[in-house]
């Protein structure tokens, strides 16, 4: 039987920024496809990524409602406001990764 050292409150916190930045990413891509995926319903195309989602909301927020309803506008408004909350929540959890490992020996 293989034994696995018991790992330190400290070691378990930093695990837990980890997966809660790699949950936040997961949702950021979620919400970018989703806003892509509503908008490519009334003809507005956008490349892929989180430029492209940028520049998509940019075109939103530029459309006449013959292109995109008011209400599909404020839809896709509100996504992207959660979007810019999530990525500034990833930059945030990025910040104390970062500082975490320039105190950190180990690292």
């Amino acid at each position: 039987m293989r034994f696995v050292p018991v790992k330190s409150a400290e070691r378990q916190a930093v695990l837990v920024l980890h997966r809660s930045r790699e949950l936040l990413v997961r949702q950021r891509t979620m919400l970018i496809n989703a806003i892509r995926a509503h908008c490519a319903e009334f003809g507005l195309i956008a490349a892929q990524g989180a430029r492209g989602a940028r520049d998509l909301v940019e075109r939103t927020v530029q459309a006449d409602n013959s292109t995109l309803p008011e209400v599909a506008r404020g839809v896709v408004m509100l996504l992207a406001e959660q979007l810019e909350a999530l990525v500034a929540q990833i930059q945030a959890l990025n910040r104390r990764l970062l500082a975490w490992h320039r105190q950190s020996e180990d690292c």
